[in-house]
């Protein structure tokens, strides 16, 4: 992996939580479980509409950037692995509508998701 491709990659896993991290410090409303692990102090904001699905994609994009880099480039990383972290990803939001692990099910973070998944793609053509 070249400098230029590890500093891309690290960027590409940085840049989308801390953006993820500032929306939901300024844009969602009310207290999410997030913040009550993270931030003891709750600040009632304004919700913005793309303040429950940005986070999601930015968190999405954020983690298949660093398995591409744990594989020294998203090339070497097995087909499967793709498979098993799209599976997992998208599963965790149909398993929330099943009520089956805690959470709301938002078919709108589902299609962040895919998104991502689609962003990440096109970079890498490109890397």
């Amino acid at each position: 992996m070249t400098t230029r491709s590890l500093s891309l990659h690290l960027l590409g896993i940085a840049a989308p939580l801390m953006v993820g991290v500032a929306v939901y410090r300024t844009a969602r409303s009310g207290t999410t479980l997030f913040e009550s692990w993270l931030f003891s102090d709750s600040v009632e904001k304004t919700p913005r509409a793309y303040a429950h699905w940005l986070p999601d994609y930015l968190w999405c994009l954020s983690l298949l950037f660093l398995v591409a880099l744990i594989w020294q480039g998203a090339r070497h990383v097995p087909r499967t692995w793709w498979v098993v972290l799209w599976a997992g990803i998208t599963g965790t939001e149909l398993l929330q509508y099943g009520h089956i692990i805690f959470g709301t099910a938002d078919w709108g973070d589902v299609l962040a998701y895919q998104l991502a998944f689609l962003t990440f793609l096109i970079i890498n053509q490109k890397l």
